[in-house]
């Protein structure tokens, strides 16, 4: 039979024979613990920047809140300033209305008075008015007249007016009858005692042509009647109107 010898002392260096070296250990391997390592090295880092990039993010976070006060303060101040605008406007918006109804109402206004006057400078020395009748911007005249002829000049010099409409000024009626008016009789010269009486000449009231003209105020505004207004005595007036123009409120 054969037997195995296997002597174990040679394994360890104390006991080997030759005295020689002993065999190196084997050293751990860095190439194989690399995933290893890699796993720690990302185990270590992941957390780290997760730490960071949340200080970072909270960072921000409260940079952003900062500003957003700050932008809602602002909003907050334009929209109450933006208020303050509007109201303003409004109250712009009112004044002018005020104005321009108050320069519309300047600018419609013809004063009787110098309408009055201008009808008066237009009567001719034949004519005389009795009465006059005023109902919305229309006017009945009613006179007398030594002649027809009086009569219509008076009409054709009424259409000539700046203040009324030729359209609407027209003759209405016109007749001859006895001129109804007082007659004062002089005797120049003649002395009367207490007790007497002047003599009753014998007199004939003349005849006269009695009439009624109707007219009505033009369209016309009184920007456009300054002259005529200054003319006729309504100074006031034309100054308060060539104010507004100054400012352009009226053309």
């Amino acid at each position: 039979m054969y037997s195995l010898d296997i002597n174990f002392l040679n394994d360890r260096p104390e006991y080997r024979p030759d005295g020689g070296p002993a065999a190196p250990k084997a050293r751990p391997s860095v190439t194989g613990n690399a995933p290893l390592l890699l796993g720690l090295l990302i185990g270590v880092a992941l957390p780290a920047l997760a730490g960071g990039a949340w200080f970072i993010l909270q960072g921000q976070n409260a940079e952003l809140e900062t500003k957003k006060t700050e932008l809602t303060a602002r909003l907050e101040s334009l929209n109450n300033t933006l208020k303050e605008v509007e109201a303003l406007r409004g109250q712009i918006t009112a004044i002018n209305t005020e104005v321009n109804d108050l320069a519309s109402l300047f600018n419609t206004v013809k004063p009787w008075s110098a309408i009055l006057e201008d009808i008066s400078k237009r009567i001719p020395a034949g004519v005389q008015i009795d009465n006059i009748q005023e109902a919305d911007g229309k006017l009945t005249m009613t006179g007398t007249g030594r002649t027809y002829a009086d009569v219509n000049d008076f009409v054709l010099t009424l259409q000539k007016s700046e203040f009324l409409d030729p359209a609407e000024t027209r003759l209405l009626r016109s007749a001859v009858s006895a001129y109804s008016g007082r007659v004062e009789v002089r005797f120049p010269g003649v002395r009367l005692g207490p007790n007497q009486q002047a003599p009753s000449p014998a007199f004939k009231a003349p005849e006269v042509a009695s009439f009624g003209v109707a007219t009505a105020l033009n369209n016309k505004p009184a920007s456009e009647l300054l002259r005529e207004l200054e003319r006729n005595g309504s100074v006031g007036l034309v100054t308060r109107i060539r104010t507004l123009q100054e400012k352009g409120i009226i053309k």
